[in-house]
Order: structure tokens, then C-alpha cells, then sequence
């Protein structure tokens, strides 16, 4: 297939890139691994909400096709690899107010520089902090930046997310 082919699916090395504002194929995979859905439609309503539903609908053929390859490597590398992690009653409490500060805020950097504070403020490295959020959320010991992945997943699937992990553990 000839880079000029309008089919050809890396056209924007060789042409314009599409709009999307900002919107990038590792977003993609972060939101399919944080909702756990395979559903094209669902995943678009998502993104729409977070990058415009104008812009994704402008470039709703690019971004679908983003989405099947996206869906993919999420069935055949991350669900095999998913796991709840095993979490200590304190540092489910440090969870808990994780909840409460995306209760207070839904600014990204609030979010992420909040995640610093409540680790230093327990005596905790963040990184090991962000690889506790990272399990609880993803099932996985590392992730996005947690106050963007934050404002791109939802406040309520976050908690949903969870409240989710948080049966797993107890049961």
C-alpha cells in the first residue's frame, strides 16, 4: 500500500495528521484497560466527552480503527496480565483518600501533585503510592499520569474502579 493511498493507516507521517486534539493511541489503550470494554461505541461516547465529540466525529473512521487495534492489543497483552492487588488495610486507607481528593478536584496537575502529598504525608515513596493506585485501577504496577487518566476515565468509574478491587481483595 502506497503512503498517497487514503486507506494507508500511518497517511499522517507522509500528510496532515488528524485533530485530535490531543488525543493519543496510548489514551486509547489506557481507557479500554480502565473500563474494561470492548464496545467501539462506548469507548467513542468516552472520548468524545474528553476530546470533543465534533473532533472524534470529524475523524470517526481514523479514530475506530485506533479503537479495533487498541481492542486488540488490550485482549491479547494486558487482560492475560491482570491482577488485584494484595493491599494492606493502611494502605487501603490511603486509597480512600485518594477517593476524597478526586472528590475536591477535578483539576489533573491537583490531582497528581494531591497523590505526591498524600504519600509524603504517610511516610510513603509516591512511587510506590502511584504503583498502589496503578494496581487498584489498571492491574498493573504502572499506568498514566494518574490526574489525567483521572479527568479521561471519570470521576465515577474511578470509583467504580475501586470499590471493584476492593471486593476482589475481600473476598
Amino acid at each position: 500500500m502506497s503512503p498517497e493511498d487514503p486507506q494507508y493507516p500511518f497517511i499522517y507521517y507522509h500528510g496532515d495528521r488528524p485533530d485530535l486534539g490531543g488525543l493519543r493511541y496510548s489514551d486509547i489503550i489506557n481507557l479500554v484497560n480502565a473500563i474494561s470494554e470492548t464496545d467501539p461505541d462506548v469507548l467513542l461516547e468516552y472520548l468524545g466527552r474528553s476530546f470533543g465529540h465534533e473532533r472524534i466525529r470529524a475523524n470517526e473512521p481514523f479514530v475506530r480503527e485506533l479503537l479495533e487495534k487498541a481492542i486488540h492489543y488490550y485482549e491479547d497483552f494486558i487482560l492475560p496480565t491482570r491482577r488485584t492487588p494484595e493491599l494492606t488495610e493502611a494502605e487501603w486507607a490511603l486509597v480512600e483518600e485518594f477517593e476524597q481528593l478526586i472528590e475536591r478536584t477535578d483539576d489533573a496537575e491537583e490531582i497528581q501533585t494531591g497523590v505526591f502529598d498524600i504519600a509524603r504525608a504517610h511516610g510513603m515513596q509516591p512511587k510506590r503510592f502511584f504503583q498502589i493506585l496503578y494496581g487498584v485501577l489498571l492491574g498493573s504496577d504502572s499506568g498514566p499520569r494518574i490526574g489525567g487518566f483521572v479527568t479521561l476515565v471519570g470521576k465515577d468509574r474511578i470509583r467504580e474502579l475501586i470499590r471493584t478491587a476492593r471486593e476482589k481483595a475481600r473476598s
